[in-house]
């Protein structure tokens, strides 16, 4: 579906696992296309007071989706926008629905030994302890969901302009990865 920069209304929502780019892609893929740019995860922080971990460990995963779910539909009836959405955010089918009639759903890939190592030590992310075995575990349940999108791109090997850049490109024209 390509893109246009006259359909201020449209947004771009970037998904994926964690470790794949999205907040990183994100801001470098809304300055290109002139657009906004929001990472939902900062949203809830912001609305809640306190850092997703936090909200996991006090209040649970079923109550962060819940405010994940609100911010969502606050930000969508914002302008047009670049978003990165947080990891889970595309397990909601609520979500999903809103993601596809709002704008186009991109999802950031990589390999199992480069999303662990974007991971390293980042205690913010509430859920997996960051091992391989964790992380294939967490990734194998989703992968069905990630896959159910308007274009699947894979980040591995590249830094985020060059990301960003091929993103721009694929979104204009319309075509898919390669």
């Amino acid at each position: 579906m390509p893109v246009a920069e006259s359909s201020p209304g449209a947004f771009i929502f970037l998904s994926g696992f964690m470790g794949t780019g999205k907040s990183t892609v994100g801001p470098l893929l809304a300055t290109r296309l002139a657009r906004p740019f929001l990472d939902l995860d900062a949203l809830v922080v912001a609305r809640a007071g306190r850092a997703i971990a936090d909200i996991f460990r006090q209040a649970g995963e079923a109550e962060f989706r819940r405010m994940e779910t609100e911010a969502l539909h606050s930000l969508l009836r914002g302008p047009g926008s670049v978003v990165a959405l947080g990891g889970g955010t595309v397990l909601s089918p609520e979500n999903r629905a809103k993601l596809s009639a709002h704008g186009t759903l991109v999802t950031l890939t990589a390999e199992l030994h480069e999303t662990v190592r974007r991971l390293g030590n980042d205690n913010r992310r509430p859920l997996g302890d960051g091992t391989a075995t964790e992380v294939a575990a967490l990734r194998c349940v989703r992968t069905a969901v990630y896959a159910d999108c308007d274009l699947t791109w894979a980040t591995d090997g590249l830094e985020p302009a060059e990301v960003a850049d091929q993103l721009v490109a694929a979104l204009r024209s319309g075509l898919s990865a390669p």
